[in-house]
């Protein structure tokens, strides 16, 4: 599976964006969506076992199993204004480990759980965003 960008298809203000990552730090989630201050134009979005694309829960593994979070599936860039997601699918899905067939529908699934969760996020932040 490639690495794609998602474009929202969204314009934001800065003040939107930070009303965004303020709300991804601040949701009680165990780490799906993550910004920080010290990255302020990036949220990583990170599978958890129990909520984890359809597909994946093989290759996620709790916080607690490791001790670390699983590694991001996928990160959202400020970009300006103009949001996108890049997609960061794990390495366990390119072939010869999955077939063309398989891999075309785990991206697919990929990309709807991360609009799921930018949609989530947008709602759960309360902020008004134009097209």
């Amino acid at each position: 599976m490639e690495r794609r960008n998602i474009d929202f298809e969204v314009s934001l203000t800065r003040e939107q964006w930070d009303q965004l990552g303020r709300t991804a730090a601040a949701l009680p989630d165990y780490g799906v969506l993550q910004w920080s201050h010290e990255q302020p134009d990036t949220i990583e979005i990170r599978p958890r076992t129990e909520d984890a694309p359809s597909g994946f829960q093989d290759v996620v593994s709790s916080p607690d199993r490791y001790r670390s979070a699983p590694p991001p599936v996928a990160e959202i860039v400020f970009n300006d204004g103009r949001p996108y997601a890049t997609l960061q699918p794990p390495p366990a899905f390119t072939p010869p480990a999955v077939t063309p067939p398989q891999e075309q529908a785990l991206e697919r699934e990929l990309q709807r759980w991360v609009r799921n969760k930018w949609h989530e996020l947008v709602d759960e932040a309360g902020v008004e965003i134009g097209g």
